[in-house]
Formats: structure tokens, sequence, C-alpha cells
């Protein structure tokens, strides 16, 4: 399941909206990358056009590693089955987008695709040819793993809707992707498993 229709066949993690509980302080980051945290999801599909409503499957996502691209700190982040090259910075939560010929990523391509944090909404901006909107800031979500407040992103095209719900210090805690004449798929946040970090991790 993409991130977005013209990203990386796209359906935007996630994909990948943002959420973060509602009585924390602003975390850092939107979505926390620490090599080793792991997200599960239940996945529910229907069929607009017959109504059928496909078995529950289950979806993951996870930071695998740590790597300096172009002198900057990259994370390799899979999403659905999708795979991101990602860094948390001031304005937000940018990936790399262009790769060359022996597939590594192009330092020179980032650009942020969770604006965070946000002031005023809505707040609308391009990331590789689509437009993303900033919808909501405090949208509670509620999911099988809890209740959650969150930035909300939202990707319109003609004949698809995306709609991803973020809580900052948690990632992506519900993924709507609506092909209005075709299938409706609902990503819900099941579990989240930080990773065991070391001493020298926590300083950081």
């Amino acid at each position: 399941m993409p991130r977005l229709p013209s990203v990386h066949v796209a359906l935007l993690l996630l994909s990948f909206a943002t959420c973060a509980l509602a009585e924390d302080p602003a975390p850092k980051e939107i979505v926390p990358l620490v090599v080793g945290n792991r997200w599960e999801y239940r996945r529910t599909e229907t069929d607009r056009r017959t109504g059928r409503t496909f078995p529950d499957e289950t979806d993951k996502a996870a930071v695998h590693e740590k790597r300096v691209i172009g002198g900057k700190t990259w994370f390799r982040y899979t999403e659905f089955d999708d795979e991101f090259w990602v860094r948390s910075g001031p304005d937000g939560q940018s990936e790399l987008r262009d790769f060359d010929e022996e597939g590594d990523p192009d330092p020179n391509s980032g650009a942020v695709f969770y604006r965070y944090p946000v002031a005023k909404v809505p707040l609308e901006y391009e990331v590789g040819g689509s437009k993303i909107t900033v919808v909501a800031t405090d949208r509670v979500v509620t999911t099988p793993a809890g209740r959650f407040t969150c930035y909300v992103y939202r990707l319109v095209e003609p004949g698809l809707v995306v709609e991803m719900s973020v809580a900052p210090g948690v990632g992506l805690v519900k993924h709507r992707f609506d092909l209005k004449d075709s299938n409706l798929v609902v990503a819900e946040l099941v579990k989240f498993t930080p990773a065991k970090r070391t001493g020298s991790e926590k300083d950081e």
C-alpha cells in the first residue's frame, strides 16, 4: 500500500496523518526515527462497487538502519510495502525521492513530506508534483492501539483521497486510501513497539 499516487506508486504512508497523546508535550519528531522502532496495523479493505469487505490483514512499518548520506543522517524506513529514506528536521520529516542507477539515494533529492510543527491550518504545500494539505493539528483519532491527538495530512487527486493521521512522537496511526470508483483501504495502528535505546542514543 503506497504513500502517494505519484510517490512510489503512491499511497501516502502511509501510506503513511501523524498523531500524539493529547497530554504529552510536543515531541521533537512527528515520526520517531530510532532503529528498531516497529509499528503494526490492521488493514481493512472494502470494494465500493460491490460493498464487499475483505478479511482484515496485517500491515507493518519499521525503522531498519541509519546511514550518513551527503553528510546528513538518514534512516531506512519501510511502511506497508514501500521503502523510504527519511530524516527529521526543523520543518518536519523529509524523504529522499530520487535514486541513482545503482539504487542508492540521491542526497540532493530531499523534500519535506510531513510538515511539523504547523502553527496554522489549513497549510498547503507540494511534494513531487502532488499537493498535500495539513487539515488539522489536534484531531483525536481512536484505533486499536488507543486514543491519539493527531496531525492530519490530506492528498487529493482526481478519483483519489489519501488521508494520514499522524501522532507526533508516535507516528502514523491511521491511513485512509480512498479510490472513489474502486476500493477504500484503511490501516489503523494496533501496536507501536519502541526500540530499546542505548545510553548514547538517548543523548542524541
